[in-house]
């Protein structure tokens, strides 16, 4: 099963631009970031998002005296009791990991499962995001049932189309 409408397609392209959140879409696609390796689908979300937001960033040695979150700056010893790096890299984090590691960085987050709503009520928190663009989601979910190689992935969310789902 696949119904995954790619980016780069034209019908992806048009759905873009007629969703919500165009303005989330854009600041998170400033600070992109393909993870470094198959168990940092986290690290590089968190980046992004981090940077996104406006904590204060660390020093990075590609960035010179711009603060930066980078995959390689984001771990460290003062995260590893949240999430060990020899943890990350076998096996990746769940949620509540990930959800540690941003608050550790001074984010404000939330953290909402699926199991605690129906799916009307996460459609509605979708949408409130995205047309008021005032929060940043982050999806954890299992790649199979999209249709996807691999196992569980995080990533931020970038837009929303109600009409599509």
């Amino acid at each position: 099963m696949t119904n995954l409408i790619p980016l780069d397609s034209s019908e992806g392209a048009e759905m873009l631009h007629e969703a919500s959140g165009l303005g989330i879409y854009a600041k998170l696609s400033t600070h992109f970031q393909f993870q470094q390796n198959l168990t940092y689908c986290g690290v590089a979300s968190g980046c992004m998002i981090l940077n996104t937001i406006g904590v204060e960033r660390p020093r990075s040695s590609t960035h010179g005296e711009y603060g930066y979150f980078t995959q390689d700056n984001f771990l460290s010893d003062a995260t590893d009791p949240v999430r060990s790096r020899s943890d990350i890299g076998q096996a990746g984090m769940p949620l509540d990991a990930f959800y540690g590691l941003i608050r550790h960085h001074g984010a404000h987050a939330e953290r909402v499962y699926a199991a605690s709503q129906s799916c009307e009520e996460f459609r509605a928190q979708l949408q409130d995001a995205f047309e008021n663009q005032d929060r940043f989601l982050i999806a954890n979910y299992k790649r199979p049932v999209l249709g996807q190689d691999g196992g569980g992935h995080i990533s931020p969310l970038g837009a929303y189309h109600k009409d599509h789902d």
